[in-house]
């Protein structure tokens, strides 16, 4: 059975999730690294007094593994072992890298994400906080003032947001062309396979 997860926070998660199911078991974590540009996390468990592994891959680490398989098929048994074309040999580790720079700006936007929705919970409930004791003063320049500060944030609170949501669709985006990308090169080997290498 072959699945994956989306993105590698959702692989991080998984990963401590197995961890807590199978403490005794034996982690080989390929993402920082990766052997001739394979990047994934295997896990070594017990089950039943039997070894089994556990492969934790994202999308584009599995389109990647797909694509080093697929020209180790048509190029090079020995591709993914660093031998075989130059040329894919260097096509191999410099996807994997665009794939391993986009997971990290991934992991980034997700504790900016995390980080930004305290900061605004805080803010809301700092807005209550204001908003009560503005209430008590009297009518007058100070509630006036308190208030523009609080449309102000307001404002900012909601810029916050919007940029946050850009750069998760951002990257969505990019993760779509990084995707073409990996497919793409997968046409061209089965093309070069139907033609007999």
């Amino acid at each position: 059975m072959q699945n994956h997860v989306a993105n590698i926070v959702e692989q991080d998660r998984l990963l401590e999730t197995l961890k807590t199911d199978f403490p005794t078991a034996t982690v080989m974590d390929r993402r920082e690294k990766p052997s001739h540009g394979y990047r994934a996390v295997h896990l070594i468990a017990e089950v039943a007094n039997k070894p089994v592994e556990i492969q934790i891959r994202t999308s584009l680490q599995q389109l990647w593994a797909a694509l080093s398989e697929k020209a180790s098929d048509v190029l090079d048994p020995a591709i993914k072992y660093g031998h075989g074309p130059e040329i894919w040999q260097g096509i191999l580790l410099k996807t994997s890298k665009v794939v391993a720079s986009h997971e990290g700006l991934e992991r980034l936007h997700f504790r900016a994400e995390s980080a930004g929705a305290e900061a605004l919970s805080a803010l809301v409930e700092l807005r209550k906080t204001i908003t009560a004791y503005l209430a008590l003063e009297p009518p007058g320049p100070l509630a006036r003032e308190g208030q523009q500060q609080l449309i102000a944030s307001d404002k900012e609170t909601a810029a916050i947001e919007v940029a946050l949501e850009q750069k998760r669709k951002d990257l969505v985006y990019d993760r779509g062309k990084i995707m073409a990308v990996l497919k793409l090169l997968g046409t061209v080997l089965e093309k070069r396979k139907g033609k007999g290498s």
